[in-house]
């Protein structure tokens, strides 16, 4: 009997320590996250931002890549875009709404 409870209580311990290590975990990730990223897109909801039209120059800081990469991309049909004579501009709605349909996100593996 005694020997159960122990048992017991052992295994509330170590469920308790896990919740709090995954919960540790995921602050840190979090804010690593934050640190790395600090930059935050528009939402395609956020009327305001999602609707502004930007340069290639402002899309690439938004996307932190180069303007090279965004040139890229343009070429290879990944962003859409308007040219209009000289000038090239974007959508920030339409951007992210590219991005989302064909960008994907690898999932984290599942330890047993």
């Amino acid at each position: 009997m005694n020997q159960t409870r122990e048992i017991e209580h052992l295994h509330n311990a170590l469920a308790n320590l896990a919740t709090v290590m995954a919960r540790i975990i995921t602050d840190r990730v979090d804010q690593t996250l934050a640190e790395v990223l600090p930059v935050k897109l528009p939402t395609p909801d956020d009327k305001t931002d999602a609707d502004r039209v930007v340069t290639k120059k402002q899309l690439a800081e938004l996307l932190q890549v180069s303007p090279r990469t965004v040139d890229q991309w343009m070429g290879l049909g990944y962003l859409p875009y308007w040219k209009l004579g000289r000038n090239i501009r974007f959508r920030m709605r339409d951007v992210l709404q590219t991005l989302d349909a064909n960008t994907r996100i690898i999932g984290r593996r599942r330890l047993k």
